[in-house]
């Protein structure tokens, strides 16, 4: 695969690492100037959230509701290519479960050149954070709840 250059810096390592030690439920990035991954967003970012966060004793039971509207909202509606990294949390046969994914949202609508673009950096930067399950996303069914489940329970 070819490498696009994009630096990927230590911000968005420490960002990634707020998710895989469950501090936060998901971050949001992008290509920005063609030159390197940024922030965009996380979840929880308001201090609301982040109270939220830390009171709520059943995170897997609640996931659904509290954070999956979020990450939903958060990609579907863009039209350039984003980067996430998230921590997918549900019951499984009463069973709490989690899987950290990395998706990549990349819409139809997009450029071509931004196409290409994402596409080279994809692979660089999911192999960068090491997060083995990886998801190519064009559409909103690519990252439906039920199919972020069906693919976490395929897995157990």
């Amino acid at each position: 695969m070819l490498n696009a250059g994009i630096e990927i810096g230590t911000e968005v390592i420490k960002r990634y690492q707020s998710v895989h030690d469950r501090k936060m439920d998901f971050v949001v990035f992008t290509i920005k100037d063609q030159k390197c991954i940024s922030h965009v967003e996380s979840f929880p970012d308001s201090d609301e959230d982040i109270e939220s966060f830390k009171k709520d004793n059943d995170k897997n039971g609640n996931w659904m509701s509290r954070v999956y509207p979020k990450f939903y909202t958060s990609l579907v509606d863009k039209t350039e290519p984003l980067f996430v990294i998230l921590d997918f949390k549900c019951e499984i046969d009463s069973r709490k479960c989690s899987k950290l994914y990395f998706i990549g949202w990349c819409p139809e609508r997009c450029s071509v050149k931004s196409k290409m673009l994402f596409s080279t950096t994809f692979s660089q930067f999911a192999n960068t954070v090491n997060i083995p399950t990886r998801i190519i996303a064009h559409t909103p069914n690519d990252i439906s709840y039920e199919e972020l489940y069906r693919r976490l329970e395929k897995s157990v």
